[in-house]
């Protein structure tokens, strides 16, 4: 390829497009021959007039530049005053400083040229430095302009343009507020609210001139025109960070208080940006200091506990205690909404009571039971003639009943209430009851698509110190992995009353009178009849629970091959098994047959 001619080219200069397909987003083509990587610093005191300044660039040349090159930079329409015949000094990142520059000239009201006199130049793609001392700045106030001022040199095309600073003085804020938004309409996605701000500009404002209002990005939701007061200034529609106001008449530099009504706020909860609200004019083109936003209703700080020994699975009557922090105050009958993991609470008891602590430590009312916990949520009203602040509330929720064992989730409470989002950061939900560990999963046979009459051994160890009386143990196992038919023989332990005909997914087997205490536990399972489809090996194919403990370990579950035929996999046990347990398997059989002959 031959490239073109000298061009600072495009940030999105290359795109590519195909018969059936849309032009791809423009990519950059870069520069050919052309100055980059061109950066200003702003000049200290950007003051309209202001004297004596010193105005610093830097840029990188293509092309070499050598003794006696020229420079031309371009700036927004008389950025610097004619008047002024500035300084020049230089350096090139390589080779060192200018020896001299060649400058008798003013600035021109769009651009200014000198020479380089330089014996060692500048070499190719080396940053070079320029320091204009002695500068006049604008006699007016110049917008901030993100494209207005290039560089070009001999044998190098100009620049791209690049950000240079407003001149002006900022306006000024009293008292480090410039906005108010009332306590009460601070709520997530509220609509139809006032905003009043507060600011003092330094220069008239001429009518048609424009007042900039700078905030977070949505915090505001765009589209929205409010209606200004007084009517001096005109509202546009909001933008993702900014409002504009148009003067309608001379105003003069003195403070300024404005309301916009009609605004909407973010659908989100948004906290404080000490800094997020800013104020700049045509004539103060500079921004303000930066100034807080306060928050957008959100909860925050949730915490959720439940005493250790109360974490029992269907547990009844127990307290839980929960805390969060509100972004907006409520008011009577608004309900607050908590959220949890599907089924950890029953849905079937309301809370007896709930005590309520805030955060200054005195007991209250504010809050009342709005009937039974759902499946993944429950709600508590606020009760009459109650107004819960803007502040952190504990909860004691009296006569909770827990629900199945589970190992918890992570972040899975949440809070929400009227006017405040839901709460963005989760307290994690702890587990119920205890964990089966130590898992292991035998069959003395090669297991194959459709054998019947199968034997397994699952032992595993329970957590609980509650005994599992009238209980259930589930032995879960990849789909298809036993047939749904005939109901498993049970072999031991005698505490297994009766066992349920397989699921696709799991066999339930159901405590007798007799109760199953902490510790290792073994079954016997015969009579089994494996799934009619093949079933790949599975690490972590077997699980087991129970109605006390969740399931915290996993064992291999061999491979099932076709029927008739070997899998070309041994089915042994995941972990290795005592000799007492084959020879109570061998028992099991003789047993089995003797009795068999016998009938």
């Amino acid at each position: 390829m031959t490239l073109g001619s000298a061009t600072a080219g495009s940030a999105t200069g290359i795109s590519v497009s195909a018969p059936g397909n849309a032009v791809s987003a423009g990519q950059d083509s870069g520069h050919i021959s052309a100055i980059y990587d061109v950066t200003t610093t702003a000049i200290a005191g950007q003051a309209v007039d202001a004297t004596g300044r010193s105005f610093v660039f830097t840029f990188k040349p293509t092309v070499a530049l050598t003794d006696a090159a020229t420079i031309t930079i371009s700036y927004p329409n008389n950025y610097f005053a004619a008047s002024a015949v500035p300084t020049v000094a230089g350096d090139c990142s390589d080779t060192g400083a200018f020896d001299r520059v060649t400058s008798t000239t003013a600035f021109g009201a769009t651009a200014y040229t000198f020479k380089m006199i330089a014996t060692k130049g500048c070499t190719v793609n080396t940053a070079a430095t320029v320091t204009l001392s002695g500068v006049r700045l604008a006699a007016a106030p110049v917008m901030l302009s993100s494209t207005g001022f290039k560089v070009e040199a001999t044998g190098n095309a100009i620049s791209r343009g690049v950000s240079i600073a407003a001149i002006g003085a900022a306006p000024t804020v009293s008292g480090g507020n410039i906005m108010t938004i009332a306590a009460a309409d601070r709520a997530a996605g509220a609509t139809n609210k006032a905003a009043t701000f507060v600011f003092t500009p330094t220069v008239d404002l001429a009518q048609g001139d424009k007042v900039t209002i700078n905030y977070p990005s949505g915090f505001f939701a765009a589209g929205v025109t409010p209606t200004a007061a007084p009517t001096t200034l005109t509202a546009g529609a909001t933008g993702a960070t900014s409002i504009l106001l148009t003067a309608g008449s001379t105003i003069t530099a003195a403070a300024i208080t404005v309301t916009l009504s009609g605004l909407t706020l973010k659908g989100a909860g948004v906290s404080n940006d000490a800094t997020g609200i800013f104020v700049a004019t045509d004539k103060n083109p500079v921004a303000s200091t930066g100034a807080p936003t306060g928050a957008i209703g959100q909860v925050t700080g949730v915490s959720f506990s439940i005493v250790g020994t109360d974490r029992v699975a269907a547990a009844t009557a127990k307290d839980v205690t929960i805390a969060f922090t509100l972004g907006v105050a409520l008011t009577a009958a608004d309900k607050v909404t908590v959220n949890y993991p599907s089924g950890f609470f029953a849905t079937s008891a309301t809370p007896s009571a709930i005590k309520v602590t805030n955060s200054a430590g005195s007991a209250s009312s504010l809050f009342g039971a709005d009937g039974a916990p759902g499946a993944t949520s429950l709600t508590i009203v606020v009760l009459a003639l109650q107004t819960p602040g803007a502040t952190t509330h504990t909860l004691v929720l009296v006569g909770m009943t827990l629900g199945a064992a589970t190992a918890g989730v992570a972040a899975s409470v949440t809070v929400s209430a009227p006017g405040n989002a839901v709460s963005t950061v989760g307290a994690d939900s702890g587990v119920i009851g205890g964990a089966v560990s130590a898992l292991s999963f035998y069959s003395p046979n090669v297991l194959r698509a459709g054998a019947t009459n199968q034997t397994v051994t699952v032992t595993f160890s329970t957590a609980s110190s509650t005994p599992l009386t009238t209980g259930r143990i589930t032995i879960n196992y990849p789909s298809g992995y036993f047939a749904t038919s005939p109901t498993p023989v049970i072999y031991s332990p005698s505490t297994i009353a009766s066992a349920a005909a397989p699921t696709a997914t799991a066999i339930v087997l159901s405590v007798g009178g007799v109760a199953i205490g902490a510790g290792t536990v073994t079954v016997v399972l015969g009579g089994l009849t494996i799934g009619s489809t093949a079933v790949a090996c599975g690490a972590s194919g077997i699980t087991v629970n129970t109605n006390l403990d969740y399931s915290a370990s996993s064992a291999l579950a061999p491979a099932t091959g076709a029927t008739g035929g070997d899998s070309g996999a041994t089915a042994g046990p995941s972990t290795s098994k005592s000799p007492a347990s084959f020879l109570y398997i061998s028992a099991s059989f003789v047993l089995a047959f003797v009795f068999a002959v016998l009938a």
